[in-house]
C-alpha cells in the first residue's frame, strides 16, 4: 500500500500468510487480492456439524448459498444480523429466514459490528471484512482464520450471548418466494 498497491493493484502473497502458534494454524488474507469470500467457501462447503455467525452486512450471494446448502445437508446453521439493513431486498437473512434457518436479529440499540463465522467448534473467520461483493472484491478488508477449538468456544460464547439478546425477525415484514 506504501507504494500506491491498493485494492486490485495489490499483488497477493496468500501463499505466505499462514502461520502456526502454539499449536494453533492461523491462516491471514487480505481482499480484495487473495479473493477472501472464495478462500471462507471453502470452508463454508467443508463444515460438517455447525455453522454459527454473526454479521454485520451480509449480502453476499455466492456465500448465503452455501449457508443454505450445508443446512439442507443437516448441518446446524444459525446466525445473528445486524438488525440494520437485514431485512432489506439484498440481505441473505431472507432467504435464510424463508428457509427456515435458524436467524435473529440483534437486540442491541447500537449496530452489532462482529464478522464472524464459527465451524464446527473449531475454525474461526474473523476480521473487518464484510459478508458482502463490495468489501470482497473493493475494500481493503482483512481476514484472519484460525483452528483452535478453545479460541472457538470463546466465539461461541459471544455468538450465544448476542443471540439470547436478539429477536427473531417480523414475519410480516419479510416476504418470501
Amino acid at each position: 500500500m506504501w507504494n500506491g498497491n491498493f485494492n486490485s493493484r495489490s499483488p497477493s502473497t496468500v501463499d505466505q500468510q499462514n502461520v502456526t502458534i502454539a499449536g494453533t494454524p492461523i491462516q491471514i488474507l487480505f481482499s480484495p487480492e487473495d479473493n477472501a469470500i472464495a478462500q471462507i467457501l471453502a470452508y463454508i462447503q467443508s463444515a460438517q456439524t455447525s455453522i454459527h455467525f454473526m454479521a454485520f452486512t451480509f449480502t453476499h450471494d455466492e456465500l448465503g448459498a452455501a449457508m443454505l446448502a450445508r443446512a439442507s445437508a443437516g448441518v446446524e446453521v444459525s446466525d445473528v444480523f445486524e438488525t440494520v439493513g437485514s431485512d432489506a431486498q439484498y440481505s441473505e437473512m431472507i432467504p435464510l429466514f424463508c428457509a427456515q434457518v435458524p436467524v435473529r436479529q440483534d437486540g442491541n440499540p447500537q449496530f452489532m459490528h462482529h464478522k464472524v463465522i464459527i465451524i464446527d467448534n473449531e475454525i474461526v473467520v474473523t476480521g473487518s471484512l464484510n459478508f458482502t461483493a463490495n468489501a470482497d472484491e473493493a475494500n481493503n478488508e482483512n481476514v484472519v482464520i484460525l483452528k483452535n477449538k478453545d479460541i472457538a468456544a470463546l466465539y461461541l460464547q459471544e455468538f450465544n450471548r448476542i443471540w439470547s439478546l436478539g429477536r427473531d425477525p417480523d414475519p410480516n415484514k419479510i416476504t418470501c418466494k
